[in-house]
């Protein structure tokens, strides 16, 4: 089953426009502090000089030591004046040795207050710098997502039903300045309505700098824009429905969008142009019929995945990015050859909170690796959308075609062409909550046209 600091997405991995996990954040942040307007005429009027509670502790403690101090040096006079008169021991010496005592007890107390305040200097914890207070860490958030659509269809064999969408959990700890993790947990009800508990993505991310950071664990593939901006939230994005070409494997999607290993990334410093790079290898994908898709525990074979991606944000474009990405993997289905899977993916998008324009196009080979003739596939998607108050129209045309023999794809319901239009409207009736309305008119090649009307409520929390 699906991105500044560099944030991907609305809420996602890094890279993007409005996340929730730096709140990237929103990413991750549940429980965003509210900052209230300022004015002048709404300031509070400001209280005498008083002090914060443990400078008060300090100031009573402080207090008391030079009382204290002052009894001791009357004493000690006394006491001089006394030993000329008599050799005897003086009663005031017992008073003396319990003020030391007393002295000795109030300077612990402050001791340890201060300590628990943060404000005391203490051994630094192991992987904690010095100066760096042990107590931030970990700092914790939480954001969750899910919704629930009607949609209608005359699709054969399919019924009308209301669907309960993903519950979709997702979170970021940071553990030190410069060490993080980023988890997604979701849960989803199947064709045989029993809920089922997946990790969509968990990795643990090091920044080096901004020109490198590593991660590692279960990812979203970089094949595209659309996969690494909108997650598996529906809330995050403006249509009801992804586009064909990014539906999750678990859905029916053909390409590799979750993958498990590691992944690095970071700015090229390449002055106005705004690059960055990102490299991700991993186990791949399983397109074995009935296999789980995603390789989280052992490979099904000894190859590895590698894709390589390269993106521009100019300076002298504000809210466009290109991107461009070349995949490889070799495959190993049972039943079928050995096969080289190349995957290249470009997109060119322009995002404001205003507009939108999403573009991205695709091209999948597959070469068997002994012989035989190799197979292709194309797709690629438009969408628009603008903002008109609460509402958001917005509109998409998509086109996929795929060769007739290909095994793999053609296992995975993409044969031959399907192209058609998608119009629909959002509306945000609260700040993270949403009503939509889409109209899907699709046209394959080897059937009558569909038509499905999805109404849906996506929501955030």
């Amino acid at each position: 089953m699906k991105r500044t600091r560099k944030s991907e997405g609305r809420f996602g991995q890094k890279g993007g426009n409005d996340s929730l996990a730096s709140s990237k954040t929103e990413t991750g942040g549940t429980g965003a502090a509210v900052n209230l307007p300022s004015h002048p005429g709404l300031q509070p009027a400001k209280p005498a000089a008083t002090f914060p509670h443990h400078h008060r502790r300090w100031f009573l403690a402080a207090h008391s030591s030079a009382a204290i101090v002052a009894g001791l040096a009357i004493a000690a006079v006394g006491r001089s004046a006394a030993q000329t008169a008599s050799p005897a021991e003086d009663p005031r010496d017992k008073t003396i040795r319990e003020l030391l005592l007393r002295v000795e007890a109030l300077e612990k107390d402050a001791k340890i207050r201060r300590e628990a305040d943060g404000t005391e200097p203490s051994q630094p914890m192991a992987g904690v710098k010095n100066g760096e207070s042990p107590e931030r860490f970990p700092q914790m958030q939480f954001n969750g997502f899910s919704d629930l659509e009607l949609r209608l269809t005359d699709r054969k064999g399919e019924r009308q039903s209301f669907t309960m969408g993903q519950l979709d959990l997702f979170f970021t700890s940071h553990l030190a300045e410069n060490v993080s993790v980023l988890g997604e947990l979701v849960a989803e009800a199947g064709d045989d309505n029993a809920f089922k508990f997946e990790v969509e993505r968990i990795l643990l991310q090091y920044e080096l700098s901004e020109y490198l950071e590593i991660e590692a664990g279960r990812y979203h593939t970089e094949i595209g824009y659309y996969n690494t901006q909108y997650h598996h939230g529906s809330w995050l994005q403006t249509a009801a429905r992804r586009p064909l070409i990014d539906e999750f494997e678990d859905d029916g999607g053909v390409l590799p969008l979750h993958n498990v290993g590691f992944s690095i990334h970071g700015l090229i410093p390449s002055g106005q142009l705004g690059l960055s790079y990102v490299v991700q290898v991993g186990n791949g994908r399983n397109y074995s019929d009935g296999a789980q898709p995603v390789l989280s525990v052992a490979d099904d074979n000894d190859y590895k995945a590698v894709g390589v991606t390269l993106k521009a944000r100019p300076e002298w474009a504000p809210n466009w990015q290109a991107g461009a990405t070349f995949y490889h993997d070799r495959l190993t289905p049972e039943g079928l050859p050995a096969t080289h899977q190349y995957i290249a993916a470009g997109h060119l998008v322009y995002v404001t909170p205003e507009f939108e324009f999403l573009s991205e196009a695709f091209w999948i080979r597959h070469q068997p690796s002994r012989g035989g003739s190799a197979t292709h596939a194309t797709a690629l998607y438009g969408q628009v959308a603008r903002q008109l108050g609460s509402f958001r129209p917005y509109l998409r045309y998509q086109y996929q075609n795929a060769s007739e023999h290909d095994p793999i794809l053609n296992g995975q319901g993409m044969k031959g062409w399907l192209h058609g239009p998608s119009i629909g409207v959002r509306y945000d009736f609260a700040r993270r909550a949403a009503l939509k309305l889409e109209y899907d008119h699709f046209m394959p090649e080897a059937s009558r046209a569909i038509n499905e009307v999805t109404f849906q409520i996506s929501y955030g929390f």
